[in-house]
């Protein structure tokens, strides 16, 4: 298990890592998020060949991409992070066909 400051440092260390490699302008914003969307095929393609080893390389290149990504935003992952659990945490909803769907969703087909 990764702790608070170890995730920390690992966030600091890959913003350090664009920085260096002028990755951080804002104006690069596109060519990252289609880096993201690269590495996510990758991810999917690593997971539909039951390829561990790869997927665990693939996602931490995902979210490397989105933490560059979200530093050329001016946002950070904890914030975005926080973001989101606050939306999902107290989400009540089921699951259908592997999918967790959200009780507004739910409402919404029955409407």
């Amino acid at each position: 298990m990764v702790s608070k400051q170890e995730l920390d440092e690992l966030n600091q260390n890959i913003i350090a890592w664009g920085a260096k490699r002028k990755l951080l302008n804002k104006e690069l914003s596109n060519r990252q998020l289609i880096k993201f969307f690269e590495e996510a095929g990758e991810l999917a393609q690593d997971f539909s060949k039951g390829n561990r080893a790869h997927m665990i390389d693939s996602i931490g290149d995902v979210f490397v991409t989105l933490t560059i990504f979200a530093k050329q935003q001016g946002i950070t992952m904890n914030q975005a992070l926080e973001k989101a659990y606050s939306h999902i945490k107290d989400r009540q909803g089921k699951l259908v066909n592997g999918t967790f769907i959200k009780n507004a969703d739910l409402n919404k087909k029955e409407e």
